[in-house]
């Protein structure tokens, strides 16, 4: 039985530091997500962090599947709120066919973010094939190619409107 567990990473959290740390490097991911939350917590308050985050018309925040006492899978959101249109970087692993996180970070963006379109951005040499399927079977459409990278798309508009097909065909 799995008992992995979703989290928005804490830059004021030992404990997640510590676990996305040791991700980065049992998966030699080289964008260091604990350095960038050491920073936070090195040059603001926990209270003025909150404010800006509260404040700021863009969003920054790390999120991951933990599973025991290791982090299974994360990714990056880089979102701006008047335009409800978000980035996830997922992180660079092989997860097999059912990435869980994909559909976890999706609906955060659509419905705690309140995102209208979520990217992803993939690079089309193919070592990110198993990444593309994974979005391709949550939903996303690709875009095309463009300077060696795909760009996929899920726009909530578009879930909507199935569902509301979904009903009406019931």
């Amino acid at each position: 039985m799995s008992t992995e567990r979703f989290f928005i990473a804490d830059p004021y959290n030992d404990e997640h530091i510590r676990l996305i740390a040791a991700f980065e490097e049992a998966n030699g991911i080289t964008t260091v997500t604990s350095t960038l939350l050491r920073n936070i917590r090195q040059t603001r308050t926990e209270e003025k962090y909150k404010e800006e985050v509260k404040d700021s018309n863009e969003i920054h925040q790390s999120l991951f599947l933990q599973d025991e006492e290791v982090i299974t899978d994360s990714c990056h959101i880089q979102a701006e709120k008047d335009m409800k249109s978000c980035r996830i970087f997922f992180a660079p692993i092989s997860t097999g066919r059912n990435r869980k996180l994909i559909p976890l970070a999706t609906d955060y963006a659509f419905d705690v973010l309140g995102m209208e379109d979520v990217f992803v951005t993939i690079n089309a040499s193919g070592s990110e094939q198993e990444l593309a399927e994974n979005l391709e079977h949550n939903g996303y459409e690709s875009l095309g190619e463009n300077d060696g990278n795909i760009m996929y798309l899920k726009e909530k508009q578009f879930i909507q409107e199935q569902e509301k097909g979904n009903a009406m065909a019931a």
